[in-house]
């Protein structure tokens, strides 16, 4: 694999790893989803053909590349890969795996940092975020946001990068 860059994890988890349910997100936070676009912004997203779906169209400003098996399939505006190794090969910038499961569960191996949003609440889900090992992980920024009048939680923002010589083991 010829890497552009160190290659990111991005993903908004509940108290559980919760990531969705019947292909919609469980919450809304607009903040989140700014931060999101302002850090992923001129990079190269990663993701599963259901995660493509459920966004419904490319995402402006970033090359939009999309992992499936479907030979054939196709979508306007976006790049399509059968395997993670040839998203990163084709990704021109730096590479940001958005999910789904699947695709966070592939690419957990090779991450070097995580950025996460971890909501303080429970939510009802049937897909998750990879169980990880944080042992293997160092936090280097942290954020925490108050509940406020729109949500009943709270959430913070968290990046960790791998400890060297600590590779995520499959459980």
């Amino acid at each position: 694999m010829d890497q552009v860059s160190c290659v990111r994890i991005i993903a908004a988890i509940g108290r559980r790893r919760e990531l969705g349910r019947n292909g919609k997100i469980p919450w809304n936070i607009k903040e989140d989803l700014k931060r999101f676009k302002e850090w992923t912004m001129g990079g190269s997203i990663i993701m599963g053909r259901k995660t493509f779906e459920s966004i419904g169209k490319p995402l402006p400003g970033r090359e939009n590349i999309v992992i499936t098996r479907n030979p054939s399939w196709k979508a306007a505006g976006i790049q399509t890969a059968h395997s993670l190794d040839e998203s990163l090969q084709i990704a021109k910038n730096t590479p940001w795996i958005i999910g789904g499961a699947e695709i966070y569960s592939l690419g957990l191996p090779l991450a070097e940092e995580l950025w996460l949003t971890e909501i303080n609440e429970i939510f009802q889900a049937d897909v998750f975020f990879p169980n990880w090992d944080r042992k293997n992980w160092q936090l280097f920024h942290k954020e925490s946001c108050k509940k406020d009048d729109e949500h009943n939680f709270s959430w913070q923002y968290a990046r960790y990068k791998r400890i060297k010589n600590q590779p995520e083991i499959k459980k």
